[in-house]
């Protein structure tokens, strides 16, 4: 994670993204890409509020959502926003602006889109008690670097495009993550509108290991359909297993994090049949499976040729750590299915750790049959460290 120290010093390191954009534009003209941490463009405490509003903005919404079916009724709309909110002249305007004319129902994207960082100010004005939502509101002061740090994304994903590479937003905490994961959804309906590219640029990162990710792909998907723009994802199990159990404990709440290896593994198969059937009922998606689990991507591989799909589909793409699991991703490339080698470059101190978590991230990496590969990272990290 960046320390942040000031917003000029956010400023440079969109020039170090940009470097890293023309990188891999002279390597792979068409088809590479470059990644990014929204914690480098803005202060990661903004993002921590940013994530707060929205998460008080979901429980909300399932306060109207009373039949906890996903889907709240005008009557159901009215009736709680008379109860949270003073009279609002302009209740019938949102309400139209909400309602999906085809059922007359409103569902949790319409919901979340009306309460934004931008928005939420006008509504908890005339909340009628100052509860979790109201205090979560972003002052003037938080908005204008919200935008500021918005401004960066989207001048690097300009870049991006503009370059012909595509960019992977990395996922971080989850006290960050709901609002990366928000400000990545702002950058697809811009830089990946069907209308304006044949190919997503921006690619949002799921974290397996979280609970609720299958439920929040699904989401996204209804969404990219909606504002018709390319689905695009890069799937990872997780790398913040002991901070976020640890977190948890001190706030004293339920892990997010699935109680077990296995869980997560369903979770990351689950998520990927769900993309491929998406895929094979036409184009719009993209993802990258990025894993070093042998038995995810025989799944991904063998649920590929069931569906019809073959082995070139550039919709499907295959990655893993540079110097790590190369028997996995030269074998998936002499077979013609998309695969890469991920990259982290830097100074040793600032690299480690991110090996590190991967390696806690990929347990499978140091275990069973594959005292191999633990030698060869012990070997390369020593020669780094003591070269």
């Amino acid at each position: 994670m960046y320390d942040y120290k000031s917003e000029s010093q956010c400023d440079k390191h969109v020039d170090v993204f940009k470097d890293c954009i023309h990188s891999v534009r002279d390597v792979s003209p068409t088809h590479g890409f470059a990644a990014l941490k929204v914690t480098a463009l803005g202060n990661p405490k903004l993002l921590e509020r940013m994530s707060t509003m929205i998460v008080e903005v979901k429980r909300l919404f399932a306060k109207f959502d009373r039949k906890g079916n996903g889907l709240i009724s005008r009557e159901e709309f009215v009736s709680c926003y008379e109860e949270y909110f003073h009279a609002d002249t302009k209740l019938s305007e949102i309400l139209e602006h909400l309602v999906d004319k085809s059922n007359g129902m409103i569902d949790y994207i319409s919901f979340s889109e009306m309460f934004t960082s931008y928005t939420l100010h006008s509504f908890t004005l005339k909340c009628k008690d100052i509860g979790p939502l109201a205090l979560a509101t972003p002052s003037e002061e938080e908005v204008l670097l919200m935008k500021k740090m918005s401004e960066r994304l989207h001048t690097l994903a300009e870049e991006a495009a503009f370059c012909g590479t595509k960019l992977l937003i990395d996922a971080e905490h989850l006290k960050y993550q709901p609002a990366i994961h928000n400000l990545v959804l702002e950058l697809q309906m811009k830089y990946n509108d069907k209308e304006q590219t044949e190919r997503p640029v921006i690619f949002n990162t799921y974290q397996c290991y979280l609970k609720d990710t299958t439920d929040r792909v699904v989401t996204d998907l209804k969404r990219a359909e909606r504002h018709n723009f390319h689905f695009a994802a890069k799937l990872v199990r997780g790398a913040y297993m002991v901070h976020e159990r640890q977190r948890a404990e001190e706030l004293k709440c339920p892990s997010p994090i699935h109680g077990t290896a296995n869980d997560t593994h369903q979770c990351y198969d689950e998520v990927i049949e769900i993309l491929l059937n998406h895929r094979v009922q036409g184009p719009g998606l993209e993802f990258m499976v990025a894993t070093h689990n042998k038995e995810s991507i025989e799944k991904a591989v063998t649920l590929m040729n069931e569906l019809g799909l073959n082995p070139n589909d550039e919709s499907v793409h295959f990655a893993q750590l540079y110097g790590m699991s190369d028997n996995l991703t030269f074998t998936l490339g002499n077979h013609g299915y998309s695969s890469f080698k991920y990259l982290p470059y830097g100074k040793v101190h600032e690299v480690v750790p991110y090996l590190v978590r991967r390696a806690q991230e990929n347990g499978d990496l140091l275990g069973g049959n594959c005292s191999t590969e633990l030698d060869l990272l012990q070997t390369e990290l020593k020669k780094r460290l003591y070269a």
